[in-house]
């Protein structure tokens, strides 16, 4: 029994390992949820301005809206939607779009 429980620890290893791969590459290969000319309308009606902390205001890099919630990457040069950080692991920005990941 004691081999047979061996042979069990390293396939579960392995599949844990393949997950964590898979979860990896999808992050680093979803779109974070850029803000262009074409979604800007709809994230800003999405994420609406509270007039409090988030106010409507141009992005003076891109020259559009900003989404409340939006920032301005500087390393990846575009906006993004519900930003959170610039994840070097993943060499890409966190956003709506690959949050979960």
């Amino acid at each position: 029994t004691d081999q047979g429980f061996s042979s069990i620890h390293k396939y579960l290893g392995f599949v844990i390992f393949l997950f964590c791969v898979g979860t990896w590459w999808k992050a680093c290969f979803t779109d974070p949820g850029i803000v262009t000319k074409q979604n800007v309308e709809d994230l800003c009606e999405f994420y609406k301005w509270d007039e409090q902390i988030f106010t409507a205001q141009m992005c003076q890099t891109c020259n559009l809206m900003k989404p409340a919630r939006s920032k301005h990457c500087s390393l990846c040069n575009v906006c993004v939607a519900k930003f959170d950080h610039h994840c070097i692991w993943i060499n890409s920005c966190v956003g709506v779009g690959n949050h979960k990941y």
